[in-house]
């Protein structure tokens, strides 16, 4: 049973110490030696610092108003009513005179959870301030060249016709007879290249033989004599099969669900990219088509042909496909593929896939994309008969990554692939955010309109991207980008002979497989839905 409480003093049946004056009975076999209640330490004239069963039923000496000294001899206590007993000092929740519950661990939680509270809102703004400081200092973070002192001042100007693919000023770098001509909104003669074959003709000029234009560079003899030996099956780039030494292709099946294909394909009609369709009309069955049609396609031509492979649905075309080729020959490769900021598939194997075995990158594009490349065809024709090859010993090869296959390669480093870290030909549009990659909003933070020259300049690497692919998260800028394009802002306001440019843009003949269709046949239809 519980022994009476009492205030101020002990009452009858509690074991209380003795007087300060003497020792505890306990210590010295007393009629108390033996309770298990009470344990004393050694008797050293002053109060012990341990607490008798009597001190937690009535009160410490503290509530009576004595003075308690500590047990190691420290300076008596001035103000015992202001300090903590001595069990208080060991955390022992001791209750007041009236029995309230004591406070001690609440008291100690509820610090604890300020702290918490504080170290959180610490981490938090420095996660925020980290966030603006890569946002706003992208430019600061790398030492990047400066692309416009390797100005555009010797290619072609986008088109700055808002209806037509080019301006009298900007004709091509080769006359085509089978080009047709149509009349602008400003009553000036234009030109739309066609992408049908040029008549078979021994006195049809070339790049080289036009006195009006300048002569895009060229491979010196000797480097041409190492890539393209005499042996080679054809090294003759400059004949029906490559005009003007580049071709560009693509592939699709069918021109899609939506009007994505067709406004790729407006985009390359107007910015003067004569582009062929592989694999139309053909049974979509899985990736490893694209390869296996790409693939056969660079055997039937030249070694020195320089090829360019874009993807169908997510793909803006900005520039001419000559200026293209000049920007090319810049960058003395084999084989160029656009760069991203994401590191798909890669990171689905972890971080050290994308770190550490990844090369360096000067930019944030670090890694491949396979959506967009450029390379002669001799060596592109190496590398995709490695990834056909892989994918047709895979079992479930309608699921093959191309992309993966590629990147691969690049990572490996014995595949002379490089990749345009400063998007000087091909954008990525995909956007990454820690902690998986680095922090990398492309469209938000890199693109700028310039309005006075009608194109889109990426600020971050100081570049005039001609290729813009939407992959990923990118397709959500699609029609923004797009929108801002002098062709898509005079869908506004568009001339009153607006049917006549139709007409002439949907007579265009595109190559596909097995022969050419007309744009109208493609995508009837199209040019009048988007001025809806």
């Amino acid at each position: 049973s519980k022994p009476p409480r009492t205030l101020g003093r002990a009452g009858p049946g509690c074991a209380c110490a003795p007087a300060a004056s003497s020792p505890p009975a306990g210590l010295h076999g007393g009629r108390e030696r033996g309770h298990s209640a009470v344990r004393f330490g050694e008797w050293d004239g002053m109060a012990t610092r341990r607490t008798t069963p009597c001190q937690k039923l009535a009160g410490s000496e503290q509530s009576r108003g004595l003075r308690t000294p500590s047990t190691k001899g420290e300076r008596w206590d001035r103000s015992p009513l202001s300090q903590k007993t001595a069990s208080e000092s060991r955390g022992v929740r001791t209750p007041s005179i009236k029995g309230e519950r004591g406070t001690e661990g609440c008291t100690t939680l509820q610090v604890l959870m300020g702290l918490v509270l504080i170290v959180s809102a610490v981490a938090f703004a420095l996660v925020i301030s980290k966030q603006f400081r890569l946002r706003q200092n992208h430019q600061l973070q790398h030492k990047l060249p400066d692309f416009k002192s390797v100005s555009e001042t010797s290619l072609l100007s986008p088109p700055s016709s808002p209806l037509s693919p080019m301006s009298k000023q900007q004709e091509p770098l080769r006359s085509s007879p089978s080009a047709t001509s149509i009349s602008s909104p400003s009553s000036s003669s234009v030109e739309l290249p066609s992408t049908s074959p040029p008549p078979p003709s021994s006195s049809q000029s070339s790049p080289s033989s036009s006195s009006s234009s300048p002569k895009p560079s060229q491979p010196n003899d000797d480097r041409h004599a190492v890539l393209f030996p005499s042996a080679a099956r054809n090294t003759s780039a400059s004949g029906a099969s490559c005009p003007d030494g580049i071709v560009a292709l693509t592939y699709a099946t069918h021109h899609g669900r939506d009007d994505r294909f067709c406004r790729m394909l407006e985009s390359a009609v107007r910015s003067r990219v004569p582009i062929e369709i592989l694999g139309w009309g053909e049974k979509w069955k899985g990736l490893w088509q694209k390869l296996d049609g790409s693939l056969e396609k660079l055997k039937s031509l030249p070694d020195d042909c320089i090829v360019m492979f874009t993807d169908g649905f997510d793909v803006v075309f900005t520039e001419p496909l000559l200026n293209i080729k000049e920007k090319f020959l810049r960058h003395k490769t084999l084989f160029l593929s656009s760069a991203e900021c994401g590191c798909w598939p890669q990171i689905l194997r972890g971080r050290a896939a994308c770190y550490d075995d990844y090369p360096e990158s000067p930019t944030l594009y670090r890694y491949l994309n396979s959506g967009s490349w450029l390379g002669y065809a001799f060596h592109a024709e190496k590398l995709l008969d490695k990834m056909v090859k892989v994918a047709k010993s895979v079992t479930d090869n309608a699921n093959v990554n191309d992309q993966e296959l590629l990147s691969d390669m690049y990572a490996s480093g014995k595949h002379n692939i490089t990749i345009d870290h400063y998007a000087t030909i091909f954008q990525s549009l995909h956007s990454t955010d820690p902690p998986d990659l680095e922090y990398c909003h492309t469209f938000e933070d890199h693109m700028r309109f310039n309005a006075k020259e009608n194109i889109w300049e990426n600020t971050y690497t100081k570049s005039r991207p001609s290729v813009f692919h939407f992959n990923g998260g990118g397709k959500k800028h699609h029609l923004e980008l797009e929108s801002r394009l002098p062709h898509a802002q005079a869908r506004k306001n568009p001339p009153t002979n607006v049917g006549e440019i139709d007409q002439q843009i949907y007579s265009i003949q595109i190559k596909v497989a097995n022969g050419h269709k007309s744009f109208e046949e493609i995508c009837p239809g199209h040019l009048e839905a988007m001025r809806r």
